[in-house]
């Protein structure tokens, strides 16, 4: 099928750095000390949310000038210094705040702030890259500064003085910078620099693109940054050992949007049956194997150290299951819908995820760790169900004259 055949170029290109991910990420949780491991996997989900935030939705802004236009019509540095610089005042006012509820310290969280900072430009380049179909190269860059994280854990297995949280925490920053650096070079080599600049008022209308990924990050590691105020580190610690292991759905759904969208957004078609059959049978069987192989998995990895969260896999294999479903329809309305239209359908979104993440918070204080599952399954549940009801009448209307359209 065609759209297997332009997801396995960038599926087999970052398949090698999400399992280097994913191994560094074990190594490290089950070698440093448990309460460290927990405000490790904390400090990585606070570097993501942060990062999420304060791109202000400049990441999906891109992701619709740039795929529209030709490959040397914008002056990608002026753009991309302008958005990193717009990204400080948001990172500023959230390091503050985690200096107030969090159990970091100090130079942890000036770390955890720096790495932020780098890891902004990161994504944007990697965006820019993407919009211009250089999937590949997209991919590997966002996930880059994560699998560089396998040369602490590596030196942690030789010596036992490198698990420690503070060391782990400027290799990634280190690593960060270094990515920065390969992308803007490839974006030399891959994007001559053009004349056109987006505007300040594109960029403040960008901005509700924030909104979009703000109950994204909500329902990944922004639940459990939230989390992070309420649970002890030991419970954090548990609960990121069994999620990374499961990290390939988002890998997935993550390859399959930044092929889709571009695609979407120059070549429209009148049914999506088979791409959508494709990927809800790739999120099935992918789901079942996870929910069965996993538990082995953790064992071989952990040797029991967090046998305790194995009750968690069911419900993680099913919210990952319900991210990789929902890539099609968001795909195509992040391409193609008109704004006011994508307003609709992140407000409305947002809200319900907001009200979800609310809720949830009151079930972790109970249940711990399976109130953060069941948080993110019915998060996920919600806002997939939202995201197709908004497509289904998206597509029985045409944009163009505002009548309904023959849709399969």
């Amino acid at each position: 099928m065609r759209w297997t055949r332009l997801t396995t170029g960038p599926l087999l290109a970052t398949g090698l750095a999400s399992l280097v991910t994913l191994t560094a990420h074990a190594l490290l949780l089950g070698s440093l000390p448990t309460p460290d491991a927990g405000l490790f996997a904390l400090s990585m989900a606070l570097v993501e949310t942060l990062s999420l935030f304060g791109a202000l939705g400049q990441v999906t802004l891109i992701t619709r000038l740039y795929a529209r236009q030709r490959h040397d019509s914008f002056d990608w540095l002026r753009d991309l210094a302008r958005l990193s610089l717009l990204s400080t005042a948001p990172i500023g006012l959230g390091v503050l705040l985690l200096h107030v509820f969090y159990p970091l310290t100090p130079p942890q969280l000036m770390l955890v702030a720096a790495a932020t900072v780098l890891t902004i430009p990161v994504n944007l380049s990697a965006t820019m890259l993407n919009a211009r179909l250089h999937h590949t190269w997209g991919a590997l860059l966002m996930r880059l500064p994560n699998s560089l994280l396998i040369l602490p854990a590596g030196m942690a297995l030789v010596r036992s003085n490198f698990n420690q949280l503070d060391l782990v925490l400027i290799s990634y920053t280190l690593g960060a910078a270094a990515v920065l650096g390969l992308s803007l070079l490839l974006l030399a080599r891959h994007l001559p620099r053009g004349s056109v600049r987006i505007s300040l008022r594109q960029n403040l209308e960008g901005m509700i693109f924030v909104v979009a990924s703000g109950s994204q990050v909500l329902l990944d590691q922004g639940l459990l940054a939230l989390a992070g105020a309420f649970l002890h580190p030991t419970a954090l610690a548990t609960f990121a050992a069994i999620a990374i292991l499961l990290r390939p759905f988002r890998l997935v759904t993550g390859i399959l949007t930044m092929v889709f969208s571009p695609r979407f957004i120059r070549h429209d078609r009148e049914s999506y049956s088979q791409p959508i059959m494709g990927v809800t049978t790739l999120a099935i069987i992918a789901a079942v194997g996870a929910a069965l192989l996993t538990p082995t998995i953790a064992d071989l990895i952990y040797e029991g150290r967090y046998a305790s969260g194995y009750g968690l896999i069911p419900w993680l294999a099913f919210a990952g299951c319900l991210l990789v479903v929902r890539s099609v329809p968001i795909s195509h309305l992040s391409g193609r819908a008109p704004t006011g239209y994508i307003n609709r359908v992140v407000l409305t979104e947002s809200a319900i995820v907001s009200v979800v993440a609310a809720t949830s918070l009151l079930v972790i204080s109970k249940l711990g760790v399976l109130g953060l599952a069941l948080g993110l399954v019915i998060g996920h549940l919600t806002r997939t169900v939202s995201t197709f009801v908004f497509w289904r009448r998206f597509r029985q209307i045409d944009p163009h004259k505002g009548q309904p359209v023959s849709v399969t």
